[in-house]
């Protein structure tokens, strides 16, 4: 197929070039060239407008293919929906027969002092217990580890008391309060 340039001027006047010889450079065509490959340009941009409605119809296709897919899985859905809200409806008239008392709401049960909270009264001293800590047997250290929290009868701080009043030069009082919710 022949390369052919086509240049419009402001005026609306054009002229065209074509790259069939001169190895690939535009040589100028003058009116009645350009006429005479007129044919051909129409032909050819005939051919292309007859690819792209081909592929809008096939696109087309494809879309009310898929909205009637998704028009078919909505209305399954709608479907389920009013299922479902006729179930609800009758455990709501169950629950009416049933007549339940409410649940009260029950304490939650406490397990001593959180260790952040131990952490925080002792405030300067806490590298000192964390140092204490470390130097005491490994079930020890796994006990303080693994507990949720710790409470003034844990026998963490029963059997290794007076060292950890000892080291954290503090009185019973003190270390009580520290030990309590």
């Amino acid at each position: 197929m022949e390369r052919i340039i086509i240049t419009f001027n402001k005026d609306g006047s054009f002229r065209g070039s074509s790259a069939q010889d001169f190895d690939g450079q535009p040589k100028p065509l003058d009116e009645a060239g350009l006429k005479a490959v007129a044919p051909s340009i129409n032909e050819a941009a005939l051919a292309e407008i007859v690819r792209l409605e081909s592929e809008h119809a096939e696109a087309e296709t494809a879309l009310a293919a898929q909205v009637e897919t998704l028009t078919t899985e909505r209305d399954g859905l709608l479907s389920q929906v009013e299922a479902l809200a006729a179930q609800v409806e009758a455990l709501t008239k169950a629950q009416e027969v049933i007549d339940l008392p409410p649940v009260e709401p029950q304490p939650i049960p406490t397990y001593g002092v959180s260790k952040l909270s131990i952490m925080r009264r002792l405030g300067d001293k806490w590298p000192t217990l964390k140092a204490a800590l470390a130097t005491l047997p490994e079930t020890v250290q796994d006990s303080w580890t693994l507990a949720l929290g710790i409470s003034a009868d844990d026998p963490l701080f029963i059997e290794f008391r007076p060292q950890l009043l000892t080291i954290l030069e503090m009185t019973e009082e003190e270390f009580n309060t520290l030990l309590t919710p």
